[in-house]
Protein backbone atom coordinates (compact mmCIF):
# COMPACT_ATOMS: atom_id res chain seq x y z
CA UNK A 1 0.00 0.00 0.00
CA UNK A 2 1.34 3.60 -1.43
CA UNK A 3 2.62 5.98 1.76
CA UNK A 4 -0.17 9.24 2.11
CA UNK A 5 1.18 11.92 -0.87
CA UNK A 6 1.51 15.11 1.41
CA UNK A 7 2.67 17.14 -1.64
CA UNK A 8 -0.86 16.08 -3.47
CA UNK A 9 -3.14 16.64 -0.33
CA UNK A 10 -1.63 20.14 0.14
CA UNK A 11 -2.02 21.33 -3.51
CA UNK A 12 -6.09 20.21 -3.24
CA UNK A 13 -6.35 22.26 -0.33
CA UNK A 14 -4.76 24.96 -1.65
CA UNK A 15 -6.88 25.04 -4.66
CA UNK A 16 -9.26 27.57 -4.46
CA UNK A 17 -11.57 25.81 -7.30
CA UNK A 18 -11.32 22.83 -5.53
CA UNK A 19 -12.42 24.84 -2.15
CA UNK A 20 -15.24 25.98 -3.24
CA UNK A 21 -16.57 22.97 -4.62
CA UNK A 22 -15.75 20.76 -1.59
CA UNK A 23 -17.21 23.59 1.25
CA UNK A 24 -20.54 23.32 -0.82
CA UNK A 25 -20.15 26.67 -2.19
CA UNK A 26 -20.10 26.06 -5.92
CA UNK A 27 -21.36 22.63 -7.30
CA UNK A 28 -20.23 23.48 -11.38
CA UNK A 29 -16.88 21.61 -10.60
CA UNK A 30 -18.26 18.52 -9.45
CA UNK A 31 -17.86 16.74 -12.98
CA UNK A 32 -14.52 17.88 -13.23
CA UNK A 33 -13.44 16.80 -9.64
CA UNK A 34 -14.72 13.54 -10.41
CA UNK A 35 -13.20 13.43 -13.42
CA UNK A 36 -10.07 13.77 -11.16
CA UNK A 37 -10.64 12.09 -8.72
CA UNK A 38 -11.44 8.86 -11.60
CA UNK A 39 -7.65 9.57 -13.66
CA UNK A 40 -5.76 9.97 -10.17
CA UNK A 41 -6.68 6.57 -8.45
CA UNK A 42 -3.49 6.21 -6.41
CA UNK A 43 -4.75 9.55 -4.47
CA UNK A 44 -8.22 8.69 -3.34
CA UNK A 45 -7.39 8.99 0.03
CA UNK A 46 -5.73 12.12 -0.30
CA UNK A 47 -8.54 13.30 -2.59
CA UNK A 48 -10.85 12.39 0.29
CA UNK A 49 -8.64 13.50 2.93
CA UNK A 50 -8.11 17.09 1.78
CA UNK A 51 -12.07 16.73 0.99
CA UNK A 52 -12.95 16.31 4.53
CA UNK A 53 -10.40 18.93 5.98
CA UNK A 54 -11.74 21.57 3.84
CA UNK A 55 -15.44 20.84 4.88
CA UNK A 56 -14.31 20.29 8.59
CA UNK A 57 -12.81 24.11 8.25
CA UNK A 58 -16.16 25.44 6.73
CA UNK A 59 -17.53 24.40 9.70
CA UNK A 60 -19.93 21.86 7.34
CA UNK A 61 -18.81 18.02 8.49
CA UNK A 62 -19.56 15.91 5.32
CA UNK A 63 -21.48 12.50 6.10
CA UNK A 64 -20.13 10.42 7.44
CA UNK A 65 -20.87 6.63 6.97
CA UNK A 66 -21.69 3.88 9.79
CA UNK A 67 -18.96 1.82 8.38
CA UNK A 68 -16.77 4.63 8.26
CA UNK A 69 -17.46 5.47 11.78
CA UNK A 70 -16.85 1.66 12.95
CA UNK A 71 -13.02 1.87 10.47
CA UNK A 72 -12.35 5.20 12.69
CA UNK A 73 -12.90 3.66 15.83
CA UNK A 74 -11.09 0.58 15.22
CA UNK A 75 -8.07 2.85 13.88
CA UNK A 76 -8.27 4.56 16.79
CA UNK A 77 -8.30 1.76 19.20
CA UNK A 78 -5.31 0.39 17.29
CA UNK A 79 -3.53 3.87 17.81
CA UNK A 80 -4.11 4.32 21.55
CA UNK A 81 -2.49 0.56 21.83
CA UNK A 82 0.85 2.53 20.91
CA UNK A 83 0.60 5.06 23.32
CA UNK A 84 2.12 4.27 27.05
CA UNK A 85 -0.71 2.41 29.14
CA UNK A 86 -1.39 4.69 31.95
CA UNK A 87 -1.39 8.04 29.51
CA UNK A 88 -4.26 10.09 30.06
CA UNK A 89 -5.55 9.86 26.78
CA UNK A 90 -5.87 5.96 26.82
CA UNK A 91 -7.73 6.54 30.18
CA UNK A 92 -9.94 8.76 28.75
CA UNK A 93 -10.60 6.68 25.44
CA UNK A 94 -11.41 3.45 27.57
CA UNK A 95 -13.71 5.45 29.77
CA UNK A 96 -15.31 6.74 26.47
CA UNK A 97 -15.69 3.06 25.12
CA UNK A 98 -17.85 2.20 28.06
CA UNK A 99 -20.76 3.76 26.91
CA UNK A 100 -20.40 3.66 22.92
CA UNK A 101 -23.62 2.02 22.69
CA UNK A 102 -25.58 5.97 22.59
CA UNK A 103 -26.41 8.10 20.03
CA UNK A 104 -23.53 10.12 20.79
CA UNK A 105 -20.83 7.60 19.33
CA UNK A 106 -20.67 9.72 16.08
CA UNK A 107 -19.60 12.36 17.38
CA UNK A 108 -17.12 11.07 20.18
CA UNK A 109 -15.60 8.94 17.82
CA UNK A 110 -14.82 12.09 15.22
CA UNK A 111 -14.01 14.01 18.07
CA UNK A 112 -11.58 11.30 19.18
CA UNK A 113 -10.29 10.67 15.24
CA UNK A 114 -9.48 14.51 15.31
CA UNK A 115 -7.43 14.68 18.28
CA UNK A 116 -5.51 11.61 16.85
CA UNK A 117 -5.07 13.36 13.47
CA UNK A 118 -4.65 16.85 14.73
CA UNK A 119 -1.30 17.24 13.03
CA UNK A 120 -2.92 16.46 9.95
CA UNK A 121 -6.16 18.96 10.44
CA UNK A 122 -3.52 21.43 11.42
CA UNK A 123 -1.39 20.98 8.35
CA UNK A 124 -4.29 21.11 6.83
CA UNK A 125 -5.43 24.38 8.20
CA UNK A 126 -2.08 26.03 8.21
CA UNK A 127 -1.70 25.38 4.67
CA UNK A 128 -4.98 26.88 3.53
CA UNK A 129 -4.43 30.15 5.66
CA UNK A 130 -1.08 30.68 5.06
CA UNK A 131 -1.74 30.55 1.14
CA UNK A 132 -4.26 32.43 1.42
CA UNK A 133 -2.62 34.95 3.70
CA UNK A 134 0.44 35.23 1.35
CA UNK A 135 -1.74 35.31 -1.85
CA UNK A 136 -2.63 38.97 -2.39
CA UNK A 137 -5.87 40.06 -4.52
CA UNK A 138 -5.34 42.90 -7.01
CA UNK A 139 -8.31 44.96 -7.61
CA UNK A 140 -7.76 47.81 -10.60
CA UNK A 141 -10.60 50.50 -10.38
CA UNK A 142 -10.79 51.19 -14.25
CA UNK A 143 -10.37 54.89 -15.34
CA UNK A 144 -13.39 56.32 -15.54
CA UNK A 145 -15.35 54.03 -13.13
CA UNK A 146 -15.43 53.24 -9.37
CA UNK A 147 -15.70 49.68 -7.49
CA UNK A 148 -17.35 48.76 -3.99
CA UNK A 149 -16.73 45.74 -2.66
CA UNK A 150 -16.17 43.43 0.37
CA UNK A 151 -13.37 42.33 2.61
CA UNK A 152 -12.62 38.80 3.80
CA UNK A 153 -13.72 40.11 6.96
CA UNK A 154 -16.53 41.93 6.04
CA UNK A 155 -15.41 45.29 5.97
CA UNK A 156 -16.52 47.64 3.17
CA UNK A 157 -14.08 49.32 0.73
CA UNK A 158 -14.64 52.08 -1.95
CA UNK A 159 -12.13 52.36 -4.86
CA UNK A 160 -11.96 55.93 -7.12
CA UNK A 161 -10.92 55.33 -10.67
CA UNK A 162 -7.50 54.88 -11.48
CA UNK A 163 -6.68 53.03 -7.88
CA UNK A 164 -4.94 49.83 -7.33
CA UNK A 165 -5.65 48.04 -3.84
CA UNK A 166 -3.92 44.62 -2.56
CA UNK A 167 -5.25 42.46 0.05
CA UNK A 168 -4.76 38.80 1.03
CA UNK A 169 -7.64 36.50 0.16
CA UNK A 170 -8.05 36.04 4.52
CA UNK A 171 -6.80 37.69 7.43
CA UNK A 172 -4.91 36.02 9.79
CA UNK A 173 -5.50 36.19 13.56
CA UNK A 174 -2.36 38.41 14.17
CA UNK A 175 -3.12 41.65 11.34
CA UNK A 176 -5.07 42.46 8.55
CA UNK A 177 -3.21 44.23 6.44
CA UNK A 178 -3.30 46.13 2.63
CA UNK A 179 -2.27 48.16 0.15
CA UNK A 180 -3.46 51.44 -1.55
CA UNK A 181 -1.94 52.92 -4.31
CA UNK A 182 -4.81 55.53 -5.25
CA UNK A 183 -8.06 56.68 -3.45
CA UNK A 184 -10.22 54.46 -1.66
CA UNK A 185 -13.40 54.98 1.22
CA UNK A 186 -12.70 52.31 3.98
CA UNK A 187 -15.36 51.00 6.56
CA UNK A 188 -14.08 48.86 8.61
CA UNK A 189 -15.45 46.40 11.02
CA UNK A 190 -13.89 46.37 14.86
CA UNK A 191 -11.65 43.83 15.89
CA UNK A 192 -9.39 43.27 18.19
CA UNK A 193 -6.86 42.05 15.46
CA UNK A 194 -5.35 45.45 13.74
CA UNK A 195 -6.33 46.81 10.19
CA UNK A 196 -3.43 48.76 8.86
CA UNK A 197 -3.29 50.42 5.18
CA UNK A 198 -0.10 50.30 3.50
CA UNK A 199 0.06 53.41 0.89
CA UNK A 200 2.97 56.20 -0.73
CA UNK A 201 2.50 58.02 2.76
CA UNK A 202 2.66 57.02 6.60
CA UNK A 203 0.87 53.63 7.34
CA UNK A 204 -2.79 54.26 8.63
CA UNK A 205 -3.75 51.57 11.74
CA UNK A 206 -7.43 51.52 11.90
CA UNK A 207 -9.10 50.82 15.02
CA UNK A 208 -12.52 50.12 13.39
CA UNK A 209 -14.30 53.36 11.30
CA UNK A 210 -14.93 55.24 8.35
CA UNK A 211 -12.21 57.24 6.59
CA UNK A 212 -10.75 58.32 3.28
CA UNK A 213 -7.34 58.13 1.72
CA UNK A 214 -5.96 59.85 -1.38
CA UNK A 215 -2.78 58.31 -2.36
CA UNK A 216 -2.49 58.97 -6.25
CA UNK A 217 1.11 58.92 -7.78
CA UNK A 218 0.51 62.09 -9.72
CA UNK A 219 -0.62 63.86 -6.06
CA UNK A 220 2.31 65.79 -4.23
CA UNK A 221 0.21 64.81 -0.74
CA UNK A 222 -1.07 61.93 1.01
CA UNK A 223 -4.52 63.05 2.08
CA UNK A 224 -6.38 61.17 5.19
CA UNK A 225 -9.53 62.57 6.23
CA UNK A 226 -11.41 60.34 9.37
CA UNK A 227 -15.13 60.59 9.18
CA UNK A 228 -15.74 58.28 12.31
CA UNK A 229 -13.95 56.22 14.54
CA UNK A 230 -9.81 56.02 15.22
CA UNK A 231 -7.18 56.17 13.31
CA UNK A 232 -3.42 56.80 13.65
CA UNK A 233 -0.74 57.56 11.38
CA UNK A 234 3.06 56.08 11.30
CA UNK A 235 5.20 59.76 10.55
CA UNK A 236 8.71 59.01 10.85
CA UNK A 237 7.85 56.34 13.06
CA UNK A 238 5.85 58.28 15.94
CA UNK A 239 2.35 57.54 16.37
CA UNK A 240 -0.04 59.93 15.58
CA UNK A 241 -4.02 60.21 16.26
CA UNK A 242 -6.56 61.98 14.51
CA UNK A 243 -9.97 62.10 15.23
CA UNK A 244 -13.10 62.38 13.78
CA UNK A 245 -13.49 65.56 11.43
CA UNK A 246 -9.74 65.89 11.08
CA UNK A 247 -8.05 65.71 7.88
CA UNK A 248 -4.15 65.32 7.38
CA UNK A 249 -2.46 65.96 4.80
CA UNK A 250 1.78 64.40 4.10
CA UNK A 251 3.90 65.86 2.01
CA UNK A 252 5.78 63.48 0.03
CA UNK A 253 8.63 65.10 -0.25
CA UNK A 254 9.21 67.32 2.55
CA UNK A 255 8.04 64.10 4.81
CA UNK A 256 6.36 66.64 7.01
CA UNK A 257 2.27 66.15 8.09
CA UNK A 258 -0.26 69.07 9.26
CA UNK A 259 -3.51 68.16 10.57
CA UNK A 260 -6.59 70.30 10.00
CA UNK A 261 -10.36 70.43 10.71
CA UNK A 262 -12.86 70.38 7.66
CA UNK A 263 -15.87 69.00 6.50
CA UNK A 264 -15.07 65.16 5.53
CA UNK A 265 -18.00 64.77 3.02
CA UNK A 266 -16.00 65.96 0.16
CA UNK A 267 -13.24 63.50 0.20
CA UNK A 268 -16.17 60.76 0.27
CA UNK A 269 -18.75 62.19 -1.52
CA UNK A 270 -17.40 60.61 -4.83
CA UNK A 271 -18.67 56.90 -3.84
CA UNK A 272 -22.11 58.84 -5.04
CA UNK A 273 -20.92 60.02 -7.78
CA UNK A 274 -20.53 63.37 -6.94
CA UNK A 275 -17.29 65.40 -6.94
CA UNK A 276 -17.39 68.48 -4.10
CA UNK A 277 -13.85 71.37 -4.36
CA UNK A 278 -13.02 73.38 -1.38
CA UNK A 279 -10.38 75.98 -1.75
CA UNK A 280 -8.88 73.19 -4.28
CA UNK A 281 -6.54 74.29 -7.14
CA UNK A 282 -7.25 73.91 -10.22
CA UNK A 283 -4.10 71.19 -11.12
CA UNK A 284 -6.31 69.27 -8.59
CA UNK A 285 -9.54 69.40 -9.86
CA UNK A 286 -7.70 68.42 -13.59
CA UNK A 287 -6.22 65.42 -11.82
CA UNK A 288 -9.37 64.62 -10.81
CA UNK A 289 -11.27 64.64 -14.15
CA UNK A 290 -8.91 63.27 -15.83
CA UNK A 291 -9.37 59.73 -14.12
CA UNK A 292 -12.97 60.11 -13.81
CA UNK A 293 -13.52 60.78 -17.75
CA UNK A 294 -10.37 58.96 -18.92
CA UNK A 295 -9.28 61.98 -20.97
CA UNK A 296 -6.14 63.72 -21.24
CA UNK A 297 -6.37 67.70 -20.15
CA UNK A 298 -3.20 69.75 -20.60
CA UNK A 299 -2.60 73.26 -19.31
CA UNK A 300 -1.00 75.59 -21.87
CA UNK A 301 0.57 77.96 -19.41
CA UNK A 302 1.51 76.40 -15.68
CA UNK A 303 0.50 79.73 -13.37
CA UNK A 304 -3.08 78.52 -14.65
CA UNK A 305 -2.72 75.44 -12.53
CA UNK A 306 -2.73 77.64 -9.08
CA UNK A 307 -5.95 79.32 -9.59
CA UNK A 308 -8.88 78.03 -6.57
CA UNK A 309 -12.00 76.78 -6.70
CA UNK A 310 -14.99 76.17 -4.93
CA UNK A 311 -17.59 73.95 -6.96
CA UNK A 312 -19.38 70.38 -6.49
CA UNK A 313 -20.63 68.79 -9.52
CA UNK A 314 -23.30 65.97 -9.60
CA UNK A 315 -23.62 63.53 -12.99
CA UNK A 316 -22.27 66.72 -14.78
CA UNK A 317 -20.49 66.05 -18.27
CA UNK A 318 -16.92 66.55 -18.40
CA UNK A 319 -18.06 69.57 -21.48
CA UNK A 320 -20.59 70.95 -18.74
CA UNK A 321 -17.77 70.85 -15.74
CA UNK A 322 -15.28 72.98 -18.14
CA UNK A 323 -17.83 75.49 -18.65
CA UNK A 324 -18.78 76.14 -15.47
CA UNK A 325 -15.16 76.57 -14.11
CA UNK A 326 -14.10 78.40 -17.20
CA UNK A 327 -16.82 81.19 -15.80
CA UNK A 328 -15.08 81.82 -12.75
CA UNK A 329 -11.26 82.02 -14.15
CA UNK A 330 -9.96 83.58 -16.61
CA UNK A 331 -9.65 80.18 -18.69
CA UNK A 332 -11.00 78.75 -21.92
CA UNK A 333 -10.61 75.59 -23.11
CA UNK A 334 -10.60 73.58 -26.71
CA UNK A 335 -12.13 69.95 -26.54
CA UNK A 336 -11.54 67.16 -29.02
CA UNK A 337 -13.92 64.24 -28.20
CA UNK A 338 -12.55 60.56 -29.07
CA UNK A 339 -12.62 59.55 -32.51
CA UNK A 340 -12.89 55.37 -33.96
CA UNK A 341 -10.48 54.23 -35.38
CA UNK A 342 -10.38 51.47 -37.95
CA UNK A 343 -9.81 48.78 -35.78
CA UNK A 344 -12.99 49.97 -33.71
CA UNK A 345 -11.01 51.29 -30.84
CA UNK A 346 -11.44 55.17 -29.91
CA UNK A 347 -8.45 57.56 -29.62
CA UNK A 348 -8.37 59.61 -26.11
CA UNK A 349 -10.03 62.49 -25.59
CA UNK A 350 -7.95 65.99 -24.87
CA UNK A 351 -8.73 68.70 -23.40
CA UNK A 352 -6.45 71.96 -23.83
CA UNK A 353 -6.85 74.75 -21.13
CA UNK A 354 -5.72 78.26 -22.26
CA UNK A 355 -5.31 81.57 -20.62
CA UNK A 356 -8.34 84.49 -21.45
CA UNK A 357 -6.36 87.59 -21.52
CA UNK A 358 -9.14 88.91 -22.40
CA UNK A 359 -10.56 88.06 -19.06
CA UNK A 360 -9.89 89.72 -15.35
CA UNK A 361 -10.69 87.67 -12.49
CA UNK A 362 -9.57 88.35 -8.89
CA UNK A 363 -9.24 85.75 -6.75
Amino acid sequence: MSSFNEQIYEQLISDNQFVEWASGKNNTHQKYWAVWKKEHPDFTVEFEEARKTVAIIEFNPPKISRAEVMYLWSKTQKDLYKTKKNSPVRKIISWYGKIAGVLIIPFIILSVWLFQNNQMVKSGITNIIEYNTSKLITVKAPVGGRLNFELPDGSKVWLNAGTIFEYPAYFNSNSREVNLLGEAVFEIKKSNTPFIVHNPGPDIKVYGTIFSVNSYNDQENITVALVSGRISLDVNHKEVFLSPGEVSMFNKQKRELTITRKNTEQYTCWREGRFMFRDTPLKEILATLQRQYNVTISLSNPKLANYKYNAAFEQESLDQILYMLSLSAPIKYTFNKPKRNKDGSFTKAKVTIYEDKNRIINQ
